[in-house]
């Protein structure tokens, strides 16, 4: 288990918003990102905001505000730590602060404790660029290499804490595609032309569900967790749907798919791999206050002439779906700176991913979208 059903549930509503605003951003263009991963970051960042600056990430995180923000952590139902070398996913936290800044004991124990965070200090001053990449290589490794680069730029001389998440996903399909099926086909583009791509296939019995507008299949993993596709209906664009579909009608359709169908499914191998920059984002989302000179992180640190305000939280993702499994890979930093059922024997669906759809990869309790995308052109990487 990585969260509380109802934390899973607010990682989904979650999901959705940020993948409206990126879509947005850039029209027709592949999509990948882990609103499990920011999510983790924000609920670090939320422990120790105050006042405004923390109800506006709670807001963002579509968290109940009367009852404490959940860590996303690797856990059983009882709350206790799972150990991450068996699991195909895996998860690590860092607080990043400058040597010598007034971190406040109880919140570097709060992230220790509840977060499962590693606490480093550096020196972000004299040793800018070492610690830039200190910081990288810690993602690098904890993303097995897949996240190698995530701070680009260099570090400002007034950063005093980073939070850092990185997530990793490996898993081999239940069933594994067979290479020999794999043919080269046109996939639809939005533009009306076609681009030759290699589309797997395979004959299952999974779960699938008809929405308003689009089509929905899932395909399982070893570990039971599961990719579901999300195909638009003949006829309908991939912007149609998704500026129709909300997280809890898809949960909802999710649910209603429970019976086991036969499914004749066509779905390109690809590769997502995509940056972004989620300050604007996450302000128009509603937590402009945390990026600005009357932002609350007393909880952070103990009193200081030059307290904290966010300055950004840039996140990298990387997908790779091919025959034997899915690869996937994510990283988030908040910058911080001193500032002002059975088979059902019916007729088998045929579900044809040779145009844009979305996708998601869910855990298998409680149902949290790990990473979430939209392929719109199989052969850009």
């Amino acid at each position: 288990m990585l969260m509380a059903p109802a934390g899973a549930k607010a990682n989904n509503r979650f999901a959705f918003d940020l993948h409206a605003h990126l879509a947005a951003a850039s029209p027709g263009e592949n999509i990948c990102f882990s609103p499990f991963s920011i999510s983790a970051a924000l609920a670090m960042l939320h422990a120790g905001a105050r006042g405004d600056t923390a109800a506006e990430i709670a807001v963002v995180l579509r968290a109940d505000p009367s009852t404490k923000i959940e860590p996303a952590r690797l856990q059983d139902a009882s709350g206790k730590p799972l150990p991450s070398q068996p699991l195909p996913f895996r998860m690590a936290n860092a607080l990043w602060a400058h040597d010598g800044y007034p971190i406040r004991a109880d919140y570097a124990t709060l992230l220790r404790d509840r977060h499962d965070a590693e606490i480093r200090s550096v020196d972000f001053i004299h040793d800018a660029e070492p610690t830039r990449r200190i910081i990288n290589d810690w993602v690098s490794r904890k993303t097995s290499g897949l996240i190698s680069d995530l701070l680009t730029d260099p570090l400002h001389p007034l950063t005093r804490l980073i939070l850092t998440n990185a997530v990793y996903f490996q898993a081999k399909w239940l069933t594994p595609f067979d290479r020999d099926l794999t043919q080269r086909q046109p996939f639809h583009l939005e533009s009306g032309s076609t681009a030759d791509v290699a589309l797997m296939h395979r004959r299952l019995y999974g779960r699938y569900a008809e929405g308003h507008g689009y089509r929905t299949a899932a395909v399982e993993y070893e570990n039971r967790a599961r990719m579901w596709i999300v195909l638009p209906d003949e006829g309908r664009s991939l912007a149609e749907v998704e500026a129709a579909l909300s997280a809890d009608d898809l949960m909802a359709t999710w649910s209603a798919a429970e019976r086991r169908q036969e499914v004749y499914l066509w779905l390109p191998k690809f590769r997502v791999r995509a940056r972004c920059e989620l300050a604007q984002t996450l302000a128009a989302l509603g937590m402009p206050t945390a990026f600005t000179d009357t932002a609350d992180f007393s909880g952070m640190h103990e009193p200081s002439p030059r307290p904290l305000v966010l300055s950004d939280v840039i996140h990298e993702a990387f997908t790779d779906v091919n025959e034997e499994r899915t690869v996937a890979a994510a990283a988030t930093a908040t910058l911080m700176r001193a500032g002002a059922g059975a088979y059902d024997p019916s007729n088998p669906v045929e579900f044809r991913c040779d145009r844009p759809f979305l996708f998601f990869i869910r855990d298998a309790m409680p149902g949290a979208i790990l990473f979430m995308g939209r392929l719109t052109d199989p052969t850009k990487d």
